[in-house]
């Protein structure tokens, strides 16, 4: 998708209310959502931001922003987001520095001054984007350290070997809201998600969100997931079981009829063959030990 037609409006991301994610326009394109100008006399004229960064770049905001748009009526919430808004919200900040890190090398800062709102970048023509009851400072805290939640677990041997941060396998199965609910928010497909959140102890320990495109987002049970790289590391070798390399092409069957060491690993994908391979990436998910 570049922009939608009707408003000529679109966004990188949007996150729904049910804190589901979606990705509308590639990270490497541009999306119609901050525009500015360098005419002084325009309603967005750059030199109107008040965050300093965008002064400083100049332009149109959109050559450098990646916009995420939250689900919400600003009358009904002015703003608010709900509890599956912020875990969302947090977990897509971090993948978005990532996929940034990993196509640029440039890291973005996770702050106030990097994290702005519409209004910041439009005083005067969005004024009110995302409204007055936004979270800032709570999803600050969440993206950077999300809230009376550690890094590791205290108890199972399993909980000591995943972090927050893990990339794991859900094998599928139950999902719940909260790491101490009894009566399940649903049953999900298997799928490579990533550790958000721990409750060391908990019923449920680990808080899981996709990241191959599944709908798996909440907290699970420890025997639900393994961690990935305890099944395929950097050295490994693996077969592919997939149809598609991750850029969607088809790979050959006689590439998925032998074994590939994998050279890297970033995200939810592993990069095989760099030296004397086939040097292509392929999807964890799609990979099996040889």
């Amino acid at each position: 998708m570049g922009y939608e037609s009707a408003s000529g409006v679109s966004y990188h991301f949007g996150i729904s209310r049910a804190g589901r994610i979606r990705q509308f326009v590639d990270v490497t394109r541009m999306a119609w959502a901050n525009g500015t100008t360098t005419v002084a006399t325009d309603n967005r004229f750059v030199g109107l931001a008040t965050v300093p960064l965008i002064r400083r770049l100049g332009g149109n905001a959109n050559w450098y922003a990646i916009a995420v748009g939250y689900e919400g009526f600003l009358r009904q919430a002015n703003g608010a987001l709900t509890t599956e808004q912020l875990e969302a919200g947090a977990w897509l900040h971090r993948y978005i520095r990532g996929q940034v890190k990993r196509l640029y090398d440039h890291e973005i800062p996770l702050n106030r001054q990097h994290i702005v709102g519409h209004f910041e970048i439009n005083p005067r023509t969005k004024p009110d984007c995302p409204g007055a009851a936004f979270q800032w400072d709570e999803l600050i805290r969440m993206i950077n350290n999300p809230g009376g939640i550690t890094d590791s677990g205290a108890g199972s041997e399993v909980e000591s070997e995943i972090r927050r941060g893990s990339i794991v396998q859900f094998s599928g199965g139950n999902v719940f809201r909260s790491s101490a609910d009894i009566n399940p928010a649903g049953s999900r497909d298997a799928s490579l998600c990533e550790v958000t959140a721990i409750a060391p102890g908990a019923v449920r320990p680990y808080h899981v969100i996709s990241i191959d495109g599944g709908n798996v987002h909440g907290w699970v049970d420890a025997e639900t997931v393994r961690k990935a790289s305890e099944a395929i590391e950097v050295g490994s070798m693996v077969k592919i079981t997939g149809a598609n390399y991750a850029t969607g092409q088809a790979i050959p069957g006689w590439v998925r009829s032998t074994g590939h060491k994998v050279s890297r690993i970033a995200d939810d994908r592993a990069l095989l063959g760099a030296v004397g391979g086939v040097n292509s990436w392929v999807y964890l998910r799609d990979l099996k030990l040889a």
